[in-house]
């Protein structure tokens, strides 16, 4: 069975453990950073403790207040006036200065395309053939102007 010996971190005065060399009797693998002089009790809550190379530093820990951040006042909400709405001479609402929308070939492609991931999943499970096959049918049914 392997020995092992109680070590402690320098950083932090903490605990740690060193174990015996199987090759080496009598030798300790220390961990990085630990030493074998046991520390002074201390509450780590109120204090800290360091190995400065000869000793164990104890000092207090030092509470900094925490500033009080107030959140700061809403903007009022700003009042939005109603749009009028126009008709025409025809009963129907006047859309202002907005143009129709028309829905070109490029549009009527992408629809039926896909979103990529969508493009993605169909070449996964078709195949790059099929995939091609469908894209020059889709350009068949909406050919550019």
């Amino acid at each position: 069975m392997a020995k092992s010996k109680k070590v402690w971190i320098a950083n932090n005065g903490f605990e740690d453990i060193a174990w015996e060399s199987p090759l080496e009797p009598g030798v300790f693998h220390m961990p990085a950073n630990t030493v074998e002089t046991k520390p002074p009790k201390f509450d780590p809550a109120k204090k800290t403790c360091k190995w400065d190379g000869g000793k164990w530093v104890l000092a207090d820990i030092v509470k900094v207040p925490t500033p009080e951040v107030k959140q700061p006042p809403m903007p009022d909400k700003p009042e939005i006036p109603e749009q009028e709405k126009a008709e025409d001479e025809h009963g129907e609402h006047k859309h202002g200065d907005l143009e129709e929308f028309e829905e070109t070939y490029e549009f009527k492609r992408a629809l039926e395309y896909g979103l990529p991931h969508e493009q993605l999943e169909y070449i996964t499970e078709n195949g790059l053939e099929a995939w091609k096959k469908r894209v020059a049918d889709i350009k068949k049914k909406y050919p550019k102007p």
